[in-house]
């Protein structure tokens, strides 16, 4: 016990040591710090007498002395003696133990003697109160004309100065590698922040100086232009404006008034029958104005996106950017080894810098580009008129011509669907999909007549195509039962059957060579019209499905076959199908379909899974809604993004009514009756040409089944369960009986006789 308290009384002992030095230490470093700052050379002192003179020195006539007697050895670097004892201040205060008591003595003479040779290096003479004092004192005087005539004054001042660093590691312990280390840090941060100022003020003057010239660009495109950067490079078609006239029907006009949308050097060829007159273009919305380019925020975006991207260490640069009616591209030109997947993993980075909804980053072909696409503050309603007004519409030679919206930077968009030949579309609700069909089938009314192509139109959901019964292109009633859907089905591969008969009796390939033929043997009264039971033209046939979902749920298997018949062969024959879903899921959208319809629409899908479901990759689940749309052309796997137009119910109406006020709809009731009578049609027309193959394999082997036939024939289901209907009405095998089982009723010889029959 005596032992502790005599080791805690000498604690106590040595801490009222410490802090009386402590506060003597502190003592004098105030009163070296006024002593020393007031220091004047004339003062009277040791060194200069100066009998009745006032002493100026803030410590009196000891501070004189004593700054007198500092600055003769030292000069100015006898400031340090304040530092010292500042430094012995707060040691001896807080209680540390000062560490290496030798090392840091020498280490604070070797910064004092450096310091002060280092001095009378540089400059050896300060003028102080008007009088000369020497910079480094007697000391660095004496120290710096030695080393300076032994190694000359440029490499003494560089000795002097490795002094000081030896000095600092002596006193500190610091590292003179991690000070240039922390050092370069901050140069570097400096650089950095003068790099993004400099370029902001560039960008700044660049953006004063173009921004009266871009505006008068714009005004003068009105909207038509592609604008990148900073710079107009080009300026987009000009639209062609067709001006109203007269609505009026005329009989056999020698030209169709401009309003109608059809050029007359065109009117010949997709307008067979005189009577016929096509809607003006005037029943349409014209187009609202064009809002402007706001410039400035446009450059905040690309500032803002440069600035993430150099976070997230993406080096590049945004090179220019394309405004356009929904979106801004903002190309963006990466550095050597920078990966495109690098880039497009930042999307919801991104988003959250330019505060937008999505964004979406895809490369950009046939530039070294990144396209980094972001929703516009303002959306411009793009209107169907403004499409087919343009020449790209009014010139395009084909009658299934679709009008499928703009482009991301604003050009219009023109397809065929002949080309495609089939078009699947599918987006969730609210996607814009049922415009989108509205706007295609306004496309083909405002260039063919009934007489050129007809519509076949199927609506489970019986709110979104009955407003085209009255439409004289009809060839039946929209069917809205999915009963009778797939009796319309079946009638159509009934009359591609047919066409194709029809080819072969002419020698021809398809149908357009079809009809030029005809009118050719037509003219020429040739006799090989004899041979032809119609001598028509066959008119084109587009089916439109809207939704392909309700069908499936009915009667998938003979839907999707009849489907499948249909995308495989009736593209020569003028056959073309659309098919519209909001339920793009593999039950409706199955393997067999999507791969016999190469050109595809997808909108706006809740998921990544979805998206690919449509076109077997990601990005329809970042679109915008209402229109905005991923297009995948036929040939290519490459998508475009495109905005369709709006369209809406009251146009619809004006089309429809003004069509069907020139003539009514010639429907064909045997098209959806067709499953009812095909039993009735002609036994050659409807005979399988594996009939007598089936035939001789059930009566050989004694079995009479449609799985049987579909493994041992290598077809179809669909196609072996009409090979067994087809022998059952020959009488070659017996209804199935109670327990599904039939009879073979013919021998090969009945069979042999069918045959020569």
């Amino acid at each position: 016990m005596a032992k502790v308290n005599k080791e805690n009384f000498d604690d106590t002992k040595l801490s009222l040591k410490n802090e009386i030095i402590g506060i003597l230490a502190l003592f004098s470093s105030f009163f070296l710090i006024f002593s020393l700052f007031s220091f004047t050379p004339l003062d009277p002192s040791f060194f200069h007498s100066a009998q009745g003179r006032v002493v100026h020195n803030f410590g009196g006539r000891v501070g004189a002395e004593l700054a007198t007697l500092l600055f003769n050895l030292f000069g100015f670097a006898s400031l340090l003696f304040i530092l010292i004892f500042l430094f012995l201040t707060a040691f001896f205060l807080f209680n540390r133990r000062i560490g290496r008591v030798v090392s840091k003595g020498i280490g604070f003479f070797i910064l004092l003697v450096s310091l002060a040779s280092f001095l009378a290096n540089v400059k050896p003479m300060i003028a102080v109160a008007g009088q000369p004092v020497h910079s480094g004192g007697m000391v660095g005087l004496l120290l710096n004309n030695f080393f300076s005539a032994q190694i000359r004054s440029g490499f003494a001042a560089a000795f002097f100065l490795s002094l000081l660093g030896i000095s600092l590691v002596l006193i500190a312990k610091v590292s003179i590698r991690n000070i240039f280390v922390f050092l370069a840090r901050v140069l570097k941060k400096v650089a950095v922040l003068l790099a993004v100022f400099f370029q902001r003020r560039l960008e700044s003057i660049r953006k004063n100086r173009n921004r009266k010239k871009v505006q008068q660009k714009y005004d003068e495109a009105a909207g038509n232009f592609v604008f990148k950067g900073r710079q107009l490079l080009k300026e987009r078609e000009k639209e062609v404006v067709l001006r109203p006239e007269k609505r009026a029907l005329v009989k056999k006009p020698s030209k169709f008034p401009e309003e109608s949308g059809i050029f007359p050097e065109l009117e010949q060829e997709f307008q067979p029958d005189a009577q016929y007159q096509p809607p003006p273009l005037t029943y349409l919305d014209a187009p609202s104005r064009k809002s402007q380019i706001d410039i400035d925020e446009l450059e905040e975006k690309k500032l803002e996106l440069a600035q993430r991207l150099q976070e997230f260490k993406i080096n590049g640069e945004i090179a220019e950017y394309t405004p356009g009616p929904v979106i801004t591209t903002f190309e963006f030109v990466p550095d050597v080894g920078v990966k495109v997947k690098d880039v497009s993993s930042l999307t919801e980075d991104l988003a959250l810098v330019v505060k937008a909804q999505y964004v979406r980053i895809e490369r950009i072909l046939g530039k070294k580009a990144i396209g980094i696409e972001i929703p516009n503050k303002k959306r411009e309603i793009i209107h169907l008129r403004e499409l087919l007004e343009t020449a790209q519409y009014q010139h395009a030679s084909s009658p299934l011509t679709l009008a499928l919206g703009k482009t991301a930077s604003g050009d219009i968009f023109i397809s065929d669907l002949k080309e495609m030949p089939h078009l699947l579309i599918a987006g969730a609700t609210g996607s814009g999909k049922s415009v989108a069909i509205h706007s295609l089938i306004l496309s083909i009314l405002y260039k063919s007549s009934p007489q050129t192509v007809k519509f076949i139109m199927i609506d489970p959901k019986r709110i979104e195509l009955a407003i085209y019964n009255s439409l004289p292109h009809l060839l039946t009633p929209v069917v809205v039962n999915p009963k009778l859907a797939k009796n319309a089905l079946d009638w159509a591969v009934f009359e591609m059957e047919n066409r194709y008969k029809k080819l072969a009796t002419l020698q021809v390939r398809n149908i357009e060579q079809y009809n030029k033929k005809l009118e050719m043997l037509i003219q020429s009264e040739d006799e090989d019209l004899e041979q032809l039971d119609d001598k028509e033209p066959i008119p084109y046939i587009v089916i439109i499905i809207d939704e392909l979902a309700d069908l499936m749920m009915v009667s998938a298997r003979e839907i999707e076959d009849n489907i499948l018949r249909l995308a495989q062969k009736a593209r020569a024959i003028g056959i073309h199908l659309i098919l519209a879903t909001q339920r793009p899921s593999i039950d409706v959208i199955t393997g067999s379909i999507k791969n016999n319809f190469p050109s595809r629409i997808a909108l706006a899908v809740p998921s990544k899974y979805d998206s690919r479901t449509i076109i077997d990759q990601i990005g329809a689940e970042k679109l915008l809604g209402n229109g905005d749309m991923l297009f995948l052309p036929p040939k290519t796997a490459s998508l475009i993004r495109l905005h369709s137009a709006f369209v809406s119910e009251a146009e619809t109406v004006r089309v429809v009514n003004f069509l069907s006020k020139q003539a009514k709809p010639e429907f064909n009731t045997q098209i959806i009756k067709h499953s009812a009578k095909k039993e009735e049609a002609s036994e050659d027309q409807i005979m399988d040409e594996l009939f007598f193959d089936a035939a001789e394999t059930i009566i050989t082997t004694g079995q009479a089944s449609a799985s049987y036939l579909q493994r041992k024939m290598s077809v179809g289901y669909a196609r072996a369960g009409r090979l067994i209907d087809q022998l059952q009405e020959k009488g070659v095998i017996s209804p199935p009986n109670s327990r599904n089982q039939r009879e073979i009723l013919m021998t090969m010889d009945d069979l042999q006789n069918i045959n020569k029959e």
